[in-house]
């Protein structure tokens, strides 16, 4: 009887999703990234800013929402068009207090008296809010010349409950990292629908802008031609041959004569053998050369 695959457990209660088509690593868009955050925040707050612990994955809507960050944060909703759906940010509130802690020294003052303490203070939503403008360009830059499209704020929110921009099964593509000053830091995040990634697949595979495509593989050939031209080979110059049989060969001993066929010119072997040119025997300055005289086979 033919053998047949092992039966597959399916449970229809609780589907999950499987991608057959998946993503390449955005190590490259998230580098860029955090890196056009950190030149914009140097050169907004004039403060050395670090960016550690920088990581990206694929989380669920509600798992991004409750297991990425820990304690307060401020959400910023980006409509991404033409990119389908909506794109969170994410900031933790130790971020935000220790810039404004930075700039005021009170991170800890909120907008009013009895407020929570769970809650974002005026001045820290502001600075929020103006970060989340910068972030925005900051992910329009790192996705270009791959995709183009331009991340517009269509609001705040500083509770998770009230924020939702896809259903909670949905897919998203998470890049997360720890971004610190002098009196502190916490949790960037940015999370992008997988499906609005997932037609540009192909595009995001490239790291070479379209437009420069010919001028790096030029570049690049270039630079093969010119390792390849610095390798090495041995060469070798035959001046004749011998033909004996095998029991002759294993009967040689030291101090026997063996008929050597001289070539009427020297030929100029590879390794494997093959012939690539012939040449005249020669003498120069008391060492034997060789003229090349001809590239076909004798």
């Amino acid at each position: 009887m033919p053998e047949h695959a092992p039966a597959q457990k399916i449970d229809l209660v609780h589907r999950q999703r499987h991608f057959t088509n998946t993503l390449p690593d955005l190590r490259l868009y998230r580098e860029r990234f955090f890196r056009a955050c950190r030149t914009r925040l140097f050169q907004t707050l004039r403060r050395n800013v670090q960016v550690e612990d920088d990581r990206s994955t694929t989380l669920l809507h509600d798992e991004y929402l409750n297991a990425v960050h820990d304690g307060p944060c401020l959400y910023t909703i980006y409509a991404i068009p033409p990119l389908r759906g909506l794109a969170l940010l994410t900031i933790s509130r130790s971020l935000l207090a220790a810039v404004v802690d930075d700039l005021f020294g009170a991170g800890g003052i909120h907008a009013k008296i009895g407020q929570n303490d769970l809650d974002l203070s005026g001045m820290e939503r502001r600075i929020g809010v103006k970060f989340g403008v910068m972030a925005g360009q900051s992910l329009r830059d790192a996705f270009l010349p791959q995709i183009e499209f331009t991340p517009t704020v269509t609001g705040t929110e500083s509770h998770a409950a009230l924020v939702s921009v896809a259903d909670s099964a949905e897919p998203f593509s998470v890049m997360a990292a720890r971004l610190s000053l002098s009196t502190g830091g916490g949790l960037v995040s940015v999370a992008i629908p997988y499906r609005a990634l997932e037609p540009y697949r192909t595009a995001l595979s490239s790291v070479i802008s379209i437009g420069g495509k010919h001028d790096n593989e030029k570049a690049w050939e270039d630079q093969m031609d010119a390792s390849l031209g610095e390798v090495p080979i041995e060469l070798a110059a035959q001046a004749g041959v011998v033909s004996i049989p095998v029991r002759s060969l294993s009967r040689l001993q030291v101090g026997d004569i063996v008929a050597l066929q001289i070539f009427r010119h020297a030929r100029l072997v590879r390794p494997d053998g093959g012939v690539l040119c012939l040449a005249d025997y020669g003498e120069r300055d008391g060492e034997i050369h060789l003229r090349v005289h001809s590239d076909g086979v004798p």
